[in-house]
């Protein structure tokens, strides 16, 4: 019993210590990959908000089908957004393009996920009263 511990312990460090094989991708791939990725994305009633720590205005709507699934769309450009809509807090609805990039940050709350606005096609302030 004294000699199984050791062995134990011997056997998952040869075994855990083993060198793991990388994938590489060519950018021939990777540019497939990130054109799947897109997504359109239709008079979605959105949030604008304004992430400090990247000094990029953001828009966040909601994810259909989830409970509390968000969807933050990283605005790469201020000027992409109207001069007026540029409030955190902004109500809206738009129209456009978005995708996964690895550049991104991560999630800042459960239920989110980040997107990258590729493209915006449309937007208008959208008034709930």
């Amino acid at each position: 019993m004294k000699l199984f511990i050791p062995l134990l312990l011997l056997t998952g460090l040869l075994f855990g210590c083993a060198t793991r094989a990388t994938t590489q991708i060519d950018s021939n791939t990777h540019n497939k990959f990130k054109s799947m990725e897109r997504q359109k994305v239709e008079k979605k009633k959105g949030i604008v908000g304004y992430w400090d720590d990247l000094g990029k205005y953001t828009i966040s709507f909601y994810q259909e089908n989830t409970i509390d699934g968000q969807f933050t769309c990283v605005v790469p450009e201020s000027k992409m957004v109207p001069e007026e809509l540029r409030t955190a807090g902004a109500q809206i609805i738009f129209s456009g393009t978005i995708t996964k990039d690895a550049q991104l940050p991560p999630a800042r709350m459960g239920g989110e996920q980040v997107f990258l606005l590729v493209e915006l096609d449309e937007i208008k302030s959208f008034n709930n009263n």
